[in-house]
């Protein structure tokens, strides 16, 4: 068997193997190219003509799992509440429940609005913001915090399901035109 060589990037790849048959396919090695901007393809001589009939440009449509990824990515990017950035990573999220939990307690228990000890300790309660600085608040405050973080949580999620339910899921999902 004979065997062809041919030099693509990296990015090109995919949407040239989408347009082969599976032989063609299984008749592709691969020789490490430079860093991850180009490959160096090895291919059976008989299916050279079609890998170089493949066109770069055709478009390959993201996947549910591309929509997943870029949700994911957003659930961690920090919200605004207040006109103040906040961090909305897994561990801020987990942490700004345990607070509305304490905070909702402490409302049930009678904390008024204004009342910065409200949770039980003789320092004012404050919450870190993005860019470290202290931001008081009471139980009230608290809890409209944890809602705000849970109403944009579920805004990215159901903008993922909207993408998702696009045929075909635009090129361009990632545009935050898609997203809140």
């Amino acid at each position: 068997m004979k065997l062809s060589e041919h030099t693509f990037p990296v990015a090109e790849l995919e949407n040239r193997f989408s347009q082969l048959p599976q032989a063609a396919l299984e008749s592709i090695t691969f020789i490490s190219g430079e860093g991850d901007e180009d490959r160096v393809l090895v291919i059976a001589d008989e299916f050279d003509a079609q890998l170089a009939a493949t066109d770069p440009a055709v478009y390959a449509p993201p996947a549910y799992s591309d929509v997943t990824a870029e949700r994911d990515r957003r659930l961690s990017l920090d919200f605004t509440f207040n006109g103040v950035q906040f961090q909305r990573d897994i561990d801020a999220v987990r942490r700004i429940n345990g607070a509305g939990t304490l905070a909702l307690a402490a409302i049930v228990g009678g904390a008024q609005p204004g009342d910065l000890r409200w949770h039980g300790e003789d320092t004012d309660f404050a919450w870190i913001s993005s860019d470290n600085s202290l931001v008081p608040m009471d139980a009230q405050t608290v809890m409209a915090f944890g809602s705000a973080a849970a109403k944009r949580e579920t805004e990215i999620i159901f903008a993922a399901k909207a993408l998702k339910a696009m045929v075909p899921i635009p090129a361009d999902y990632t545009n935050d035109l898609f997203w809140p």
